[in-house]
């Protein structure tokens, strides 16, 4: 899984396992340690609770935590769904916009390995 983030807007792509993870196992999460004693993490969950109809997102302990609801989360790993998406209340008027899509490969090559994305549609 990777995030990119800039100014109020956060971008999540997971890989083909990583959907599939969520998909069987409820959880995919990763982490950047800065030493030791200090690590960014961010994951993604799936909630049969969760209202198909919204993306919950919130950031606690250098933890960022997006839940999706398991109706949502299946359908994304049994079709071509790209993603969902949301904008979101975060006490600005600009506001919090959050991705969650594919990762697609890239359409020109690149030293990465990219066995575990999808098929870009473009290609």
């Amino acid at each position: 899984m990777k995030i990119r983030i800039k100014d109020s807007s956060i971008r999540f792509r997971l890989s083909s396992s990583d959907i599939k993870k969520l998909h069987k196992k409820g959880k995919v999460s990763s982490e950047c340690r800065f030493g030791s004693s200090s690590a960014f993490k961010y994951s993604v969950t799936s909630n049969s609770k969760a209202n198909p109809d919204y993306l919950c997102v919130d950031m606690k302990k250098n933890h960022i935590k997006v839940e999706l609801s398991s109706i949502d989360v299946k359908e994304w790993y049994k079709t071509d769904l790209e993603g969902f998406d949301a904008e979101m209340d975060n006490g600005t008027e600009a506001g919090l916009y959050v991705l969650i899509e594919k990762d697609w490969k890239c359409l020109k090559p690149r030293d990465e390995d990219e066995s575990d994305l999808y098929p870009n549609p473009n290609e």
